[in-house]
């Protein structure tokens, strides 16, 4: 438990250091867009004297509801909207990579002309909506959102780094969070085997009490303090628990996010710890299944597999060039255990393999950045008009599915994209998230 604990202060001191920095960094700038917003507001009723304040409401509207279905009201055509085919594969992607990729940047754009509670309450509540945000660089959960992003080059820069070190920062305290909980579980589990001679199916029970408890107080209770705060209906609530614990985070339901609501002061806090304790919850569970899913390959792999690990090896070995490697490597072996006598045969073995394993992950690291980092921001530069910083915190939030929304690649209407751009970000997400999850471990 101490252990915990010291994590727990680490964990929140990083989350509050973070929070004052983007608070400096974003805060003076979000001050200038509410002013910027109000200026564009009395401008165009000024200019189109036959709006009204209601008129402008419902032209907002829908420009709302046009860039959510991915459409655009400018010029005289309409475009396909998201849901083409190639679109309809890239979601299915960003779903099993828990990447979040709607546009409520757009949209939070567009609710502030109609939403005059968020321009009085904005200069009251940004520390603590900077605070939230510093909680979704750290927590993917939120992060996948989109409702608050950096807009400063400084901002997009240092969350870069900060996200860095604090993904594994939150990794490693919700590992340490959901051990403690299955510690619990199994201390159970052996209190009652030793109570009962059905220890099997004493244990199978705890686990599923857990698991039923798990669901009940993360879906259920939740569910219904959304329904009464939010207004949404169940299958609505039941969803945005899932994509949230999940830390997909589409972003299409946001909680404690509606400007034309005045929330309760228990809300953000009861939906931080709600979140964080959920998350560590079904990441067991996720983890049960991937155990599952081993033993199944392990299975399959056992009674399919036609050659044996042992029978591949020799008949490597067998081969003509690797019979001359394996001469050349005893032979400089045996010169260096006899320069060196206060080595063994093992000693040598292993600083020999340490320093090709070392050799081989700082040359697999590096190339890593170089193609999935460097050199995309180039082509993102040219298809969809970014700077290059820009290019390269695309990459970066969308490989660690942060993905905030206020940039994503391939989907701007007004632009005719190559065929091949949308199948290049899938596998660039696809390989780039593999490579990023062994940079992490």
């Amino acid at each position: 438990i101490p252990s915990i604990l010291l994590l727990g202060v680490i964990y929140m001191a990083y989350v509050l250091i973070g929070g004052l920095v983007f608070w400096n960094l974003e805060g003076d700038l979000g001050r200038k867009d509410i002013e910027l917003l109000l200026q564009s507001k009395n401008r165009l009723l000024k200019t189109y004297t036959c709006l009204n304040q209601e008129g402008l409401e419902d032209l907002a509207q829908v420009f709302i509801d046009a860039s959510k279905r991915g459409l655009s009201v400018k010029g005289n055509h309409t475009t396909d909207g998201f849901w083409k085919f190639t679109s309809s594969a890239v979601f299915a992607a960003t779903v099993v990579t828990t990447i979040g990729m709607i546009f409520c940047h757009i949209t939070q754009i567009c609710i502030s002309f109609i939403a005059n509670t968020q321009f009085r309450c904005f200069l009251v509540d940004v520390e603590q909506n900077v605070f939230v945000f510093r909680q979704t660089a750290c927590n993917n959960d939120f992060a996948g959102y989109g409702n608050m992003s950096p807009s400063s080059t400084a901002g997009q820069i240092f969350c870069v780094f900060f996200a860095l070190f604090g993904i594994p920062l939150n990794v490693v305290v919700l590992n340490r969070v959901g051990k403690y909980m299955l510690a619990i579980v199994k201390n159970i589990c052996t209190l009652l085997e030793g109570k009962t001679k059905h220890k099997k199916c004493a244990c199978v029970s705890v686990h599923l009490v857990s698991y039923l408890s798990g669901v009940v107080l993360f879906f259920l209770v939740p569910m219904t303090v959304f329904q009464q705060q939010e207004g949404w209906s169940y299958s609505q609530a039941i969803y945005y628990c899932f994509i949230t614990l999940s830390t997909v985070g589409f972003g299409d339901f946001v909680a404690d996010n509606n400007p034309d609501k005045v929330y309760p002061e228990w809300y953000s806090v009861l939906m931080t710890s709600w979140i964080f304790f959920g998350l560590a919850w079904l990441s067991l569970l996720i983890n049960h299944s991937i155990d599952l899913l081993e033993q199944i390959n392990a299975y399959l792999k056992h009674h399919w597999s036609g050659q044996k690990k042992e029978e591949a090896i020799f008949q490597v070995l067998e081969e003509p060039n690797w019979k001359l490697a394996v001469k050349q490597y005893s032979s400089q072996k045996d010169k260096i255990l006899e320069a060196y006598p206060c080595l063994t045969k093992n000693d040598l073995d292993r600083i020999l393999e340490r320093k090709a394993q070392f050799t081989c992950t700082a040359i697999f690291l590096l190339w890593g950045v170089l193609i999935h980092l460097v050199l995309p921001p180039f082509v993102f530069m040219s298809q969809e008009g970014w700077t290059y910083i820009e290019g390269f915190y695309f990459s970066f939030v969308t490989l660690t599915t942060i993905g905030f929304g206020d940039l994503v690649a391939g989907v701007e209407p007004n632009k005719e994209y190559p065929a091949l751009y949308r199948y290049f970000v899938e596998v660039w997400i696809f390989l780039g998230l593999a490579w990023l999850s062994l940079f992490f471990n």
